[in-house]
């Protein structure tokens, strides 16, 4: 006949049980539920609140100081591969080290099990044993209970007793409830204990005491147990079970179950005429070696948890029971796949944002690789700000309150000022220019085309830190982000943006040493003229996507000159052009630098303040000059100056605050060094201020300060 295979009865049941660590705390967490987590880029639940896996367990914790432990996770696990055969001549050892350790997860593994019987090609199922022994501090193996055998050995029940006459350390006690024949519809309640004494002893010791009411038919039968009563006479008094699980010290023990309370009528087992007595009772036995029967055509696992004594170090020995198999008809070989050490101890992990997962293995190859769409740290934002509608609301009194913002100056600010993962222990807060910050603030969250018929953000910041890096380096990448830089000037940290801003100071040969100004331009092979941004698609699970940008007239000039960035905690396809643009931009047009020394009134100046020159031998005139005399609408300069016919001037000169104001020139044509204005200055000038006079074929250069030194 044809040989015939038995269907396997083994199949291994594993799940994965996974913290992580997602955030410093406190943060907002999840954007919506089990639909932003992700496991191997599949979200668990869909938009519709299907899911795309089974059997998968979630809990979240924000991160606060006070939050509670993660419910079922209660350790933390270390995995050692070992992956050793087990032979029956050849035990396998591992060392446990760490004293901190509480018990061991043993996981051992058959490839396949199976024999196939010799004569008729039969395959079937099979059997191996093994055992397991634990040494503690060098003190001898000792086998270690794999399993429980439960088995009723020489109870003798009268009058509600049992005597075990086997020596056992826990039993399992089964009692049956007996009712009488009464005529009661009231609702009873009795209470029943179960005794225990050891074989010999004189007193009783109370176990468990058990409870029950009812009236009427059925009301429970879930719980090892039924209510009962009668409502009028009955042929056939009802009656019910429950069951004790008792657990004592190894020894031989009676037991007996006792009323305690309970008044006469139909309640089961309690009424005069009822009875209540012990039905069986099974003692349990350990049994340091496991038996693993059945059939498996593929790989088979079973973990054992063995609780540790103490003291540490320990030694864990597996040892195969079963003859090794010398021939191909039988498959029974037995690895040892890993360890884990386990630590008992609930963790609560403050300040630290946390997933919990619970994963049924058969549903993954390997441990599926976690993502997470979240809210992050809730930092300080100003208390007139509205981090969702991004309001401003009147004047800001310079306080914060505390909430989740993608603004990357409130970003800026809080990585600089907190004091656990920020550089707050190094910098007070005091020392922060959050007034530079609150002007770039507003320049980020004003709208804008997103590229698409929509508006966003100009700056928003969608930025996870995974690694520890220099401070400065850290802080520079987050100014980047809403296109500024970051420096230590006057004792603080301050911020400045390459935004749309006024001159804020004239130079020309009067306030410039010697006159000089010395002049440099980038060459044309680094003015690039495409640009690949990277940035992080939120429609594809925040994969890495390249934004193509160029410059069309650029290109034609200088041909494809490629350049590849980064945009640092973008999220926005609209934003990353942006950026490339402003790169391309400022590559084409802002190719020169400036270099000149003023004096001590200049030293307010900072990275990123615009200027305004005037270099005469640049532009082939004199047009600047300091003032000799000043009114309100009348300027006296220390040099005449031609005005041509059909052109319109514009003098501009310094006031005494320190502000640039600019005037339309009314004199006519001709030389002049008395000028008039359309309209009057906000104050009078000083003399010796300084004037540069602009017009329509000449006008001041403006440049934006990279760098200062004294």
């Amino acid at each position: 006949r044809v040989a015939v295979e038995a269907p396997d009865s083994l199949q291994s049941i594993q799940y994965a049980k996974i913290i992580d660590l997602i955030a410093e705390g406190e943060i907002v967490g999840l954007v919506d539920g089990m639909k932003s987590i992700y496991l191997d880029d599949t979200p668990l639940q869909n938009a519709d609140g299907t899911f795309n896996f089974s059997d998968v367990e979630w809990q979240e914790r924000v991160g606060t100081q006070n939050q509670l432990p993660l419910v079922g996770f209660d350790g933390s696990e270390a995995e050692s591969a070992v992956g050793v055969e087990i032979l029956q001549s050849s035990p396998v050892t591992r060392t446990i080290s760490n004293t901190n350790t509480s018990a061991v997860r043993v996981t051992v593994s058959i490839p396949a099990l199976s024999s196939q019987n010799t004569t008729n090609g039969d395959i079937n199922g099979t059997t191996v044993q093994l055992s397991i022994d634990v040494q503690n501090n060098g003190g001898g193996f000792v086998p270690h209970e794999l399993r429980k055998i439960y088995k009723e050995e020489g109870f003798v029940y009268a009058g509600g007793q049992a005597s075990n006459t086997v020596d056992a350390a826990a039993f399992i006690i089964n009692t049956t409830w007996q009712g009488e024949n009464v005529n009661v519809t009231s609702n009873q309640t009795a209470t029943v204990m179960l005794q225990y004494r050891a074989v010999g002893d004189v007193t009783w010791i109370d176990y468990q005491a058990y409870s029950f009411s009812g009236q009427g038919s059925i009301a429970n039968t879930s719980q090892y147990y039924s209510f009962f009563s009668i409502g009028g006479n009955v042929a056939t008094p009802p009656s019910g079970t429950k069951s004790f699980n008792v657990n004592l010290a190894s020894g031989q023990y009676e037991f007996r179950i006792q009323k305690i309370n309970g008044s006469r009528g139909g309640l089961v087992g309690i009424g005069y005429g009822g009875s209540v007595s012990i039905s069986s009772a099974q003692g349990y036995f350990p049994d340091s070696i496991d038996t693993i029967s059945g059939k498996a055509s593929s790989k088979y696992q079973r973990a054992y948890r063995i609780d540790l004594p103490a003291p540490g170090p320990w030694d864990i020995r597996v040892n195969r029971i079963t003859a090794d198999s010398n021939t191909q008809a039988l498959q029974n070989k037995t690895f040892w796949d890993s360890y884990s050490e386990i630590v008992d101890v609930k963790l609560s992990y403050p300040n630290s944002a946390l997933q919990g997962l619970k994963i049924d293995a058969k549903q993954f190859a390997n441990i599926p690789v976690r993502g997470y769409e979240a809210k992050g740290v809730l930092a300080k934002v100003p208390s007139n700000y509205n981090p969702l509608t991004r309001v401003y609301d009147g004047a800001w009194d310079g306080n914060f309150l505390t909430a989740w913002s993608d603004n990357p100056a409130w970003a800026f600010y809080d990585i600089i000022a907190n004091g656990r993962y920020g550089l707050g222990r190094f910098v007070d807060e005091s020392l922060i220019d959050k007034w530079a910050l609150y002007e770039i603030a507003q320049y980020c969250d004003e709208l804008v085309d997103d590229g698409f018929g929509g508006q966003e953000p100009r700056f928003t910041c969608s930025l996870y830190l995974q690694t520890q890096q220099e401070a400065y380096t850290v802080i520079a990448n987050i100014a980047s982000i809403f296109r500024g830089m970051s420096y230590w000037m006057a004792g603080g940290v301050t911020a400045s943006q390459d935004a749309p801003k006024d001159a804020s100071k004239l130079f020309n040969k009067a306030n410039s040493r010697d006159g000089a100004f010395s002049y440099s331009g980038s060459s044309g092979s680094v003015r690039h003229t495409v640009a690949l941004v990277s940035w992080n698609d939120p429609l594809d699970a925040y994969n890495q996507k390249i934004e193509y940008v160029e410059d069309a007239v650029g290109i034609t000039r200088y041909g494809v000159v490629q350049t590849e960035i980064i945009a640092i905690g973008c999220t926005s396809r609209g934003q990353a052009h942006r950026m490339g643009k402003w790169l391309l931009y400022t590559e084409q047009n802002e190719t020169e630098t400036v270099v000149f020394q003023a004096a001590f009134d200049s030293v307010y100046l900072a990275p990123g303040d615009v200027i305004a020159t005037h270099d005469s031998d640049r532009v082939g005139a004199r047009l600047g000059g300091r003032l000799v005399a000043a009114t309100v609408d009348q300027l006296t300069i220390d040099a005449s100056i031609t005005l041509d016919v059909g052109q319109s001037y514009t003098i501009s000169c310094v006031l005494p605050d320190g502000s640039i104001e600019s005037r339309a020139i009314i004199n006519s044509a001709g030389e002049h060094t008395i000028i008039n204005v359309s309209a009057d200055f906000s104050a009078v000038p000083q003399v010796y201020a300084l004037w540069v006079v602009s017009s329509n074929a000449v006008t001041t250069e403006q440049w934006r300060v990279i760098s200062i030194a004294e």
